[in-house]
């Protein structure tokens, strides 16, 4: 299996969701060189595919996948449009994620540790319970990166999350980056 997937400005669609052939996916895009709005179609049940242990995939367009459990950690997503993606339980420890769109994505309980990026747009996004320990995001002040997302019980320990990045955001139970816990 490899182990370094790189993909730009791919567009994946009609793939069942399971991690199996999201990797596949990749795998078949980075065997044709990931040329620019390359649209994959895979239509065959079951493959079984071990997760590589390095995942970088910028611009790429994975709206609507369910990546729920998958390890993802140091993944390079920068500019990906993961816009209502399942990514329940994921982890997005130590990810690159400059410019990312996570619109009403599912993190439930997801690993953010170490997660970073400028102008990663979380808004609607459900983030109850997850991780974002030490993590960085900006906000470009023309940007509504936040507004609406769930961070109920959220644990943002230690992160940085400059220029006013959590205006509008849900917050009851969060542990805020001082150890404070917000009513």
């Amino acid at each position: 299996m490899a182990t370094d997937l790189r993909c730009s400005n791919v567009f994946l669609s009609k793939i069942k969701r399971s991690i199996s052939f999201l990797i596949l996916s990749i795998l078949v895009v980075s065997n044709v060189g990931c040329s620019k709005d390359v649209e994959v179609t895979i239509t065959t049940e079951v493959y079984n595919c071990d997760p590589p242990e390095h995942l970088e995939c910028t611009s790429a367009i994975f709206e609507g996948f369910d990546l729920s459990y998958m390890n993802m950690s140091g993944a390079s997503l920068g500019f990906a449009n993961l816009s209502g993606v399942n990514l329940e339980q994921t982890n997005l420890s130590y990810a690159k994620m400059g410019h990312a769109k996570l619109i009403r994505a599912n993190l439930i309980g997801a690993n953010l540790t170490g997660a970073e990026g400028d102008d990663v747009i979380f808004r609607n996004a459900n983030l109850t319970g997850a991780n974002l320990a030490y993590a960085y995001f900006s906000c470009n002040s023309s940007r509504d990166c936040w507004s609406g997302a769930n961070l109920t019980d959220a644990n943002l320990l230690g992160s940085n999350l400059l220029e006013g990045a959590l205006n509008g955001a849900i917050l009851t139970g969060t542990t805020m980056p001082d150890g404070t816990i917000h009513e």
